[in-house]
């Protein structure tokens, strides 16, 4: 798992370095979630990836006649009051459309032909922009995925 959760950080880090409706100074950074003594900023917005356990995850099945593991993730957009496509946007709005860009990209990747270790993937879940701490400097929007990957088991 963690190879693939490495994998989907640094395949979003490209799609948002590839992104011109961001400016280079305010480009998410890609981090694990709950990295110890760390609160996202809000001059500088950033995705949380994480991989979640659904209860019902079944590991080493078999898809296709390979074997298969499900993989939810959890990817959640951080950000205060920015710039996107030049045009100012207020902290809840700059969540919500780094999470609408997250969830375009997945889907990119999930169809694309150069998929790496995905067999399958889908969007099962997106939170409300939720404002953090302060109270509405810095909006959080999660979007939720369940993929399922080839393994070598």
């Amino acid at each position: 798992m963690y190879e693939f959760l490495e994998y989907i950080k640094e395949y979003l880090q490209t799609c948002f370095a590839n992104d011109n409706d961001f400016t280079e100074a305010k480009r998410p950074k890609l981090i694990d979630s709950y990295k110890t003594n760390h609160e996202p900023k809000m001059t500088q917005p950033e995705i949380q990836v994480q991989i979640m356990d659904n209860s019902e995850n079944i590991s080493y099945t078999t898809f296709c006649s390979k074997k298969a593991d499900s993989t939810p993730l959890q990817i959640s957009a951080y950000s205060g009051q920015m710039k996107i496509g030049g045009v100012d946007k207020n902290a809840q709005h700059s969540s919500i459309i780094m999470a609408d860009k997250i969830k375009k990209y997945l889907y990119e990747l999930i169809y694309s032909d150069d998929k790496g270790a995905i067999l399958t993937g889908r969007h099962i879940a997106s939170s409300p922009a939720l404002p953090m701490n302060d109270g509405g400097s810095i909006y959080m929007s999660a979007v939720r995925f369940d993929f399922t990957i080839q393994t070598e088991v």
